[in-house]
């Protein structure tokens, strides 16, 4: 009979030579007892093996921690000899991976609060495109101190992901940008919670044109697709969002799609109808793949509008 087990530390015993420690004891005087031990020992394995199965490991691989003593019960019909020896054992333990994330959150609640407190960080004659109407009791300014603060959870990369499961899927978030610090904050604090409750594993990228000439969006985009493909690789898709774009709902999927998703379709701005059919600006999502096959958004339209149509078309 052989009993293995497990121990984080082990009195030290004397050596003899080979290493073994041995006793001799009297034979048990009756079959039971002798079962008895035996069944003992069978169940120590086994709650050793259920708790070695069983323990949260918080790393993916632990290496050299297995410490082993080898009990032998050997019996020659007069007396029973205990070998005891002290082992180190080089194995690797490998963890159970987490599970993988539901499609759907459950803490899913449909309409969200609107972001109406928040509404003075939107500079005087820039167009406000959100569905809320502009109430009393504002706060004030909402700041990017106060937002990380909020989510200190995110990595100051912009960085997320779900600690309890595996997330389907990987997504970058690229903001094109200009001018526009005051707004920054409100779309952060609204989307980020929406983001998290849909349980992406995301990375947000903020792309600014630099100096004074026309704004390019097309251009930056494909930047911004550019860099996430260096610092957050294996991405599965993109969302190209537009600064002054807050959602109203957190079913909004932001997950990849097998096609191309157009996520603001509904703009109070436009009585939340398109003007238009093919409109594609304001919020795309795309699968990598597919932005690469397309070859991205158009670099030749500066000034306002024009890449979005021409992305429609391609």
């Amino acid at each position: 009979m052989v009993c293995v087990y497990s121990l984080s530390s082990l009195p030290s015993m004397p050596s003899y030579g080979d290493s073994l420690w041995r006793r001799r004891t009297r034979l048990w005087p009756t079959k039971l007892q002798r079962y008895v031990r035996t069944r003992r020992c069978r169940m120590l394995l086994l709650s050793a093996v259920l708790l070695l199965y069983l323990l949260p490991l918080s790393v993916r691989t632990i290496s050299h921690v297995a410490r082993t003593i080898v009990i032998s019960c050997e019996s020659d019909g007069k007396s029973l000899s205990f070998r005891r020896s002290l082992q180190f054992v080089d194995r690797e333990f490998e963890t159970r991976p987490k599970p993988s994330c539901l499609m759907e959150s459950s803490s899913l609640m449909g309409k969200v609060s609107p972001p109406s407190r928040h509404l003075e960080n939107y500079d005087a004659g820039v167009t406000v495109r959100q569905n809320y109407y502009r109430p009393t009791g504002l706060e004030g300014n909402l700041t990017m101190s106060e937002v990380e603060a909020t989510h200190s959870d995110v990595s100051s990369g912009g960085e997320w992901s779900p600690l309890h499961c595996s997330a389907r899927d990987r997504v970058a978030i690229i903001i094109p940008y200009r001018n526009r610090l005051s707004q920054l904050p409100v779309l952060f604090h609204y989307l980020l919670p929406i983001l998290k409750q849909q349980l992406l594993h995301f990375q947000i990228f903020l792309v600014e044109q630099h100096g004074d000439k026309l704004f390019n969006k097309g251009r930056i985009m494909n930047a911004g697709f550019l860099e996430a493909m260096k610092i957050f690789p294996d991405f599965r898709c993109a969302v190209f969002h537009d600064v002054d774009l807050l959602p109203e709902d957190d079913r909004i999927s932001y997950s990849c799609p097998d096609m191309p998703r157009h996520l603001s379709v509904g703009v109070n701005e436009f009585k939340y109808k398109l003007p238009y059919p093919f409109l594609v600006g304001g919020v795309l999502n795309m699968l990598a793949e597919h932005f690469v096959t397309v070859n991205g958004y158009s670099n030749q339209f500066w000034g306002w509008g024009g890449e979005d149509d021409d992305m429609a078309s391609g």
